[in-house]
């Protein structure tokens, strides 16, 4: 994954930092790398919490990336709820 980092401080928890310099702007490999640390974690059968943090101490995410090129969201399943991918990430 290259904007989020899992550490496994215990078999229960996860702590899930997100890195995207320069201010954690989302972008649609954001969102691909969100679901799968989500089917992920569905399917850790030991796992209670996952703790979300930043890399940057100034921001946690600012906001979607309007440069980005979402075309590799066009191969991604429709999310579940009929929400956007942006605001459902899960499958």
């Amino acid at each position: 994954m290259n904007h989020f980092t899992i550490t496994k401080p215990s078999s229960s928890l996860w702590r899930v930092s997100f890195d995207n310099p320069p201010v954690n702007v989302f972008s649609s490999q954001t969102i691909i790398e969100l679901r799968t640390l989500v089917d992920a974690a569905e399917t850790d059968p030991d796992l209670t919490v996952i703790l979300f943090e930043s890399a940057n101490p100034d921001y946690f995410c600012a906001h979607w990336d309007l440069t980005d090129d979402t075309s590799s969201l066009a191969s991604e399943p429709p999310p579940v709820t009929g929400q956007q991918l942006l605001s459902d990430s899960s499958k």
